[in-house]
């Protein structure tokens, strides 16, 4: 524990708790209300505790954190005299309070995060519906004295849950989701004061199905490698199915399991670029759409994507083929490929109407009767 000198009297700015160290302020006028975890009579703004600490390591660092209110910290590096360095958003229920104490019980760390011999602070400031606890990552720089802040290229510059593999020099984040926000692993190498990714897993469960989704750094960024979907049709007759693309090939994979889990249909198509799209999309909007395109009473599968400067719909329909029990691919003749351009379905005459633009205007009308899995070309086409 370290004890620091404070005019008149003697107050100890840090505490250990289960072998951790951690900062804690004094509150000077803490209000009536003394119960455990309750903040709200704290006036930030009247009392603007502070506290002061040394980071140990070759040459000591020494350091004061104010808090301004209850969402806004600043640090101070003392350097003949206090300098002020950064400012931090935190949020104040996150503190705790004992009965008759008077202090403010944080979960600022002080410890040795990167296992380099100094010690540093981490900041756990936000934690989220789910449980991830979001830190600030300050490193004890010897070179400059100062502390520097660890920056994270995704999540807000936070840090989800992190710890540090001192064997491979790794960090490690993982976070919990939930059908708002992907649960992931991800995985960073330190190098010095800077954090490069390295490989992420993700996955996203909502109604209809889980997605995942793996990514590797490059650059200092993550570039999204391949991207599955277990989808579930929500009939009785028809499979799960996954549906997989690899960023490098851009072929989109499709396939079903037996009862036993084999592979036993599968089905390849290309198309240049579905990659983002198709892991970003929203509900009716370019992606993939677990829908009844036929209205038969059977959801099918419907893949878009943006084509071109005309905002058209680029898709590609499976139907749901009850009797074969599997998804079957719906061919254009016209176009002599898989791809239909802004397709209407009209149930009442069951039909499949098609336009195609160019320069934002209409090139092409196609028209095709439904049958079955089949469409087949009506004469009144227009091209």
């Amino acid at each position: 524990m370290v004890w620091l000198l404070i005019p008149c009297y003697t107050f100890a700015q840090t505490e250990i708790r289960d072998k951790v160290q951690y900062i804690v302020f004094e509150s000077k006028f803490p209000g009536n209300d003394k119960t455990t975890y309750d903040v709200d009579e704290i006036d930030f703004g009247k009392e603007q505790p502070e506290a002061v600490f040394t980071l140990a390591g070759p040459i000591p660092l020494r350091y004061k954190m104010r808090l301004v209110n209850d969402t806004l910290a600043q640090l101070y590096r003392f350097n003949n005299g206090w300098q002020h360095g950064e400012d931090m958003q935190y949020v104040s229920s996150f503190f705790e309070r004992f009965e008759n104490d008077n202090l403010l019980h944080t979960n600022f760390e002080i410890s040795d995060f990167d296992k380099d011999g100094d010690e540093d602070l981490i900041c756990w400031v936000f934690d989220t519906m789910n449980g991830n606890g979001w830190s600030h990552i300050y490193l004890n720089d010897q070179e400059t004295l100062k502390l520097v802040k660890l920056k994270n290229i995704e999540d807000e510059g936070y840090w989800v849950l992190p710890r540090y593999d001192a064997s491979t020099g790794n960090i490690i984040c993982s976070e919990f989701g939930s059908e708002l926000a992907p649960s992931y692993i991800a995985k960073y190498q330190l190098n010095g004061l800077e954090a490069l990714p390295i490989n992420k897993n993700c996955r996203w469960h909502n109604e209809d199905n889980d997605e995942y989704y793996t990514f590797k750094g490059s650059n200092g960024e993550w570039v999204l490698t391949s991207n599955s979907s277990n989808i579930d049709l929500r009939s009785e007759k028809s499979p799960r199915y996954c549906l997989k693309q690899n960023n490098e090939s851009e072929v989109l994979l499709l396939k079903y399991n037996d009862a036993d889990s084999i592979p036993v249909f599968q089905e390849k198509f290309a198309y240049k670029g579905w990659l983002n799209q198709f892991t970003s999309h929203l509900p009716d909007e370019p992606g993939y759409n677990i829908t009844d395109f036929n209205e038969d009473g059977y959801n099918d599968l419907v893949i878009e994507q943006h084509s071109g400067e005309s905002s058209e719909i680029a898709t590609i329909i499976f139907l749901q083929d009850v009797k074969a029990k599997k998804l079957v691919k719906l061919y254009n003749s016209i176009e002599n490929s898989d791809i239909w351009y802004n397709p209407i379905y009209n149930i009442e005459r069951r039909i499949i109407s098609c336009e195609k633009k160019q320069d934002g205007k209409l090139s092409a009308r196609s028209i095709y009767k439904l049958e079955g899995t089949r469409a087949i070309l009506l004469p009144n086409t227009e091209y």
